[in-house]
C-alpha cells in the first residue's frame, strides 16, 4: 500500500506543470528598457535576463531554426502576473519579439 501511495505521489508530482521562465519582448519602452512577457510568479526585480534571437534557414522540410544569443539584462520592476520592465546595456541590440529567458536571481 505505501508504495503504491508513493507511486502515486511522484507520479501527480512529476505531471504538474512547471512554470515556464521563457517569454518574449513585448514592446520597446525607452531607449534600454523594455516590457516582457514574463511575470510576477517568474521573475522578480533584480533577476538577470538573457535574450535570444531565432535565426531560421531554408523552407518547408528544410527548414533550420536556432537561438542565438543577443545579451543579458535585468528586470527592474514587475508590473503585473504576465509582464515585467527589463533594462538592457545599449550595446544589448534587442527587438520586439526576441526570446527572453530567466538566467538567474
Amino acid at each position: 500500500m505505501r508504495f503504491v501511495l508513493g507511486f502515486v505521489l511522484l507520479t501527480a508530482a512529476c505531471a504538474a506543470p512547471k512554470e515556464s521562465t521563457r517569454g518574449a519582448v513585448v514592446m520597446k519602452v525607452a531607449g534600454n528598457e523594455a516590457h516582457i512577457r514574463l511575470g510576477r510568479s517568474q521573475v522578480a526585480p533584480g533577476d538577470k535576463v538573457r535574450i535570444s534571437r531565432e535565426l531560421c534557414v531554408g523552407a518547408g522540410r528544410g527548414k533550420q531554426c536556432r537561438l542565438e544569443d543577443v545579451g543579458e539584462g535585468q528586470v527592474v520592476d514587475v508590473i503585473d502576473d504576465t509582464y515585467s520592465l527589463a533594462r538592457f546595456p545599449s550595446t544589448v541590440a534587442y527587438k520586439e519579439g526576441d526570446v527572453v529567458e530567466l538566467v538567474g536571481r
